[in-house]
This record gives structure tokens, sequence and C-alpha cells, in this order.
């Protein structure tokens, strides 16, 4: 179930249609790049979720005891360019936010926007960022540190879709690009915010990124090897490089080996554990080949 936050309306706007092809509409990926890629086995943490799963785990022990008092959060409508929408509504609104993590999302921004092939982006649909869930106070939501992302667009042009309860089923070079592109987002958002949660996570997360700053606070992310980070950096060796790197969340010796491969290929060398640079080498590489913008 999500968490979805109740926005504060702002002037409505119409939504751009939902629009298969027009994921494909992206400029720079070729058909190479969508070649068939290895399929994704089903997904356990070996961790481990706890009570209230691992999306939660951080605020109980490392944020005060108490949730935030909502009106010292001030509403924010735009990440820089970019204006939110509420995904359920498709109506233009506004959230409240952490200050630090509303800074963190537009540095994410900034990135993408100097990292992709696509036009400045300026809609974000999402389902929210502070919400008081009235559970203890043990997710970020409830202290406005945690956003979820459902897709980015300039115009009718989609930069990548969360929503992979809508095209899981797809075929195709349809599924192989709208995937290829969801993992390069994926990317740029684990490379500003450690925790970062994907459709590998749960079921609830099908239809969008969650993204917190936990871990990462006010900078970028650092490597842990935890298995929902495991499983990203296998799924983006595995659709982004086409590596065919099994999915099972464990850091062995094809994740080793196959990210290495990436390391070298990019100019880089080593491995991810040589040096944070490292993986904000991957990371960074895995957005640009992923969105076309740089084929290595």
């Amino acid at each position: 179930m999500n968490e979805q936050s109740t926005p504060q309306p702002a002037p409505s706007a119409t939504r751009s249609p939902l629009n298969r092809r027009a994921v494909l509409n992206l400029g720079g990926l070729t058909a190479a790049g969508f070649a068939a890629i290895a399929s994704t086995p089903a997904y356990a943490d070996p961790r481990g979720t706890g009570p209230v799963g691992d999306e939660n785990r951080s605020a109980a022990g490392a944020l005060a005891a108490a949730c935030v008092t909502e009106t010292t959060m001030p509403y924010q409508n735009t990440i820089n360019s970019a204006a939110l929408y509420y995904e359920p509504t498709s109506a233009a609104a506004s959230f409240r936010f952490n200050t630090t993590m509303h800074s963190r999302l537009k540095v994410w921004q900034s990135f993408w926007d100097a990292n992709t092939p696509y036009p400045v982006m300026n809609r974000i649909d999402s389902y929210g960022a502070y919400v008081d869930r009235g559970d203890g106070c043990v997710s970020l939501h409830n202290y406005g540190r945690a956003f979820d992302i459902a897709s980015a667009w300039t115009g009718t042009t989609r930069h990548f879709s969360a929503r992979y309860d809508t095209w899981k089923a797809w075929t195709g070079t349809e599924l192989t690009g709208v995937r290829i592109q969801y993992w390069a987002a994926a990317a740029s958002l684990h490379l500003h915010f450690e925790h970062t949660l994907t459709y590998l996570y749960n079921t609830a997360h099908h239809n969008h990124f969650h993204v917190d700053n936990s871990r990462s606070g006010a900078g970028l992310s650092v490597l842990s090897k935890s298995g929902t980070q495991t499983n990203s950096i296998q799924a983006m060796l595995n659709y982004v490089w086409g590596k065919g790197t099994g999915i099972d969340g464990v850091y062995g010796n094809q994740t080793i080996q196959h990210s290495n491969e990436v390391l070298a290929q990019i100019g880089k060398g080593g491995s991810l554990t040589t040096s944070q640079s490292h993986w904000h080498a991957f990371l960074t590489a895995t957005t640009r080949k992923g969105t076309g913008m740089q084929a290595y």
C-alpha cells in the first residue's frame, strides 16, 4: 500500500497522455540498445524486512522519537524546473518537504538534466513526500524526508516511468526500452539517495521509486552492498549493460566480475569497492548509457 500524501492543490493542468510509444520517443536509444536481455527472477531480500519493512527501518533508530511538526516544512510545488503532480489525480500539487531533502532532489534533477539527452524536465508525477502515517513515526515520510516518484516528463516526452505495474505486461522493444530507462533512472537516484527502493523490493513499490536521505543525508550515496542496493546493481548490469547478471541480492563473484567489466569499459578500472568515486562513476555511466546519452 502506498504511503500517499495528501497534497495541497495547485493550479490544474492537462496531463500528458499515457502512451507506450511515447516512452520510446526519447532520442539516442538504438535498436542495439533494445536487444533482448535476461529476465528477472523472483526476489526476496536476504536480510529480511522486519515488522515494518526496510523502507521504514531507519527512522525508528536514527531520528527523534516524535514526528516533526507539519507546519515547519514548507509546501513545494516544483523541483527546479519540474512542476509536481499528484499521480492518483493527475493534478498539479504542492507537498511538504524537509528542506534538506528537497535540496537533494534539486541536485538529483540537475544531474539528470546534465547527463541525459532529454529536454529539461518540467514535470514529475508523484505519490508525495510528507505524510503522517500514524505508525509511531517509523517512516521517513513522517519527517518529509522521503519522496515517491512515479514518472518524469518534458511535455509529452516521458523521461522514465516507475509504473512497473503498468508496463510489466508489455512485450518486445516497448518493454525492453522502458525497462532500460527505468534502471537508468534508478541509477541516478541511487547516486543521490543511498536508500532507494525499486519494484524489486516488494509489490508496494511496483508503481513508484521510493527515495529518502536517511543514510546519505546531504551528500551522495555510499556503497553498502545491502540486499536492496545489490539487487539494483544486478538489475543495472543486466538490463542496461547486457551482462546477464543474476538478480538475487547477493554481492557475489558474478556481480563483482560484471561490475568490474563495466568499470573497465567506461575507463575507470578497479572495482566498485575500490573507492566511492568508482561507485559514483558506475551509477553516472549507467544513467548516461541507459538514456542514450553515451554509448561507451
